[in-house]
């Protein structure tokens, strides 16, 4: 009787844990790349001349360079996966 008993208790503790261990989403990948804003017409685009970071598009910003600005890209951040 208790071999029978330890043989269904052993089986109950392997499914519930075998349920857990695969139940949920997958999870989605951190690092997605990220999705470019609509442009602004009257913003400058990459390569144009520049004073200031608001005269270029929201995904770019004014580089001074020899005291010349250009509208250039931002580097992409990915963030850190968790450790």
């Amino acid at each position: 009787m208790k071999s029978a008993f330890a043989a269904i208790f052993v089986l109950a503790s392997l499914a519930l844990l075998a349920g857990a261990s695969f139940a949920g989403p997958t999870p989605r990948p951190s690092f997605a790349p990220p999705i470019m804003p609509v442009e602004d017409p009257k913003k400058k685009k990459a390569g144009e001349a520049c004073k200031t970071s608001d005269e270029c598009q929201s995904h770019l910003f004014c580089s001074q360079n020899d005291g010349k600005g250009v509208c250039i890209s931002r580097p992409v951040e990915y963030p850190l996966p968790p450790t």
